[in-house]
């Protein structure tokens, strides 16, 4: 698993990826640093090994995760794809930002 911050606007097919679980996609406005992603991704991910998840997805008990809370449609406003041009992605394997559009920035 890899953690890119990333500035730009997601595709399409970086959407349908997002969609099929491919990858996570994180609006990262209101995010501290991408250590609370990883944190957040490790907690999703033993939820669903664990059969404690909430939602379908491993993204939205991402998003779960970071909000603090269990409520998926504040969640999914706080931290799914929006307006924002910061972006982290989670994905395992082989990825690359620039293949979508995105350039890969310091994480602050």
């Amino acid at each position: 698993m890899r953690i890119y911050k990333v500035k730009g606007r997601p595709d399409e097919d970086l959407i349908s990826m997002a969609k099929n679980g491919k990858l996570v996609i994180i609006n990262a406005e209101k995010v501290i640093s991408s250590k609370r992603v990883e944190s957040a991704y490790l907690k999703a991910k033993r939820s669903f090994e664990d059969g404690t998840n909430i939602s379908r997805d491993i993204g939205t008990e991402v998003m779960l995760y970071l909000s603090g809370n269990r409520q998926v449609s504040e969640a999914i406003r706080n931290y799914g794809i929006g307006d924002s041009e910061i972006y982290y992605i989670i994905a395992e394997g082989e990825f690359n930002p620039g293949d979508h559009g995105l350039l890969e920035i310091a994480d602050d």
